[in-house]
């Protein structure tokens, strides 16, 4: 039995309306962060760091990161 660990958790941080590039049209979307964690016997007891943030759409299910945010919910969403 391991009774030390690491392992990563998510966790809302907010939610709003941005323009989805693969919808390309105004959806709902909520903003995540993944953190890493130490566990003794699987319950979390030391957070060791943010991994990083991105946006899942509510519609579709895609992830993006962050960064879509910036653009306005308006605006033409650019091929990438």
């Amino acid at each position: 039995m391991h009774l030390l660990g690491s392992g990563t958790r998510t966790r809302r941080l907010g939610s709003g309306t941005f323009r989805c590039p693969r919808e390309r049209s105004s959806r709902q979307y909520e903003l995540k962060a993944v953190r890493r964690w130490a566990y003794l016997k699987r319950v979390p007891m030391l957070r060791l760091g943010e991994v990083g943030r991105y946006v899942e759409c509510r519609s579709c299910g895609s992830t993006f990161d962050h960064g879509v945010l910036a653009h306005p919910n308006d605006a033409p969403v650019e091929d990438v």
